[in-house]
């Protein structure tokens, strides 16, 4: 197995390289199967993350019901 190390700057320019990677993994999970679901950790550690997705990936992620509002639920347009 093999590793890539990208070194970032400034935790925005991360925020959004990992924006990028997930947007475009969610994107191929729905068009394999309908759906896909996104779970992270809470706290403060993914708020600039859900910002970036917030922005650009609104259309397609909607919070679930859970008692964990951690998930998010990624479904193609309706």
């Amino acid at each position: 197995m093999s590793f890539l190390l990208n070194d970032f700057e400034r935790a925005e320019v991360l925020e959004a390289a990992l924006s990028d990677r997930l947007i475009d993994a969610l994107a191929a999970a729905i068009d394999a199967r309908g759906e896909a679901i996104l779970a992270v950790s809470g706290g403060r550690t993914p708020a600039g993350l859900f910002k970036c997705l917030s922005g650009r990936a609104a259309g397609f992620l909607k919070g679930d019901d859970h008692a964990d509002r951690r998930a998010l639920r990624a479904v193609g347009p309706s």
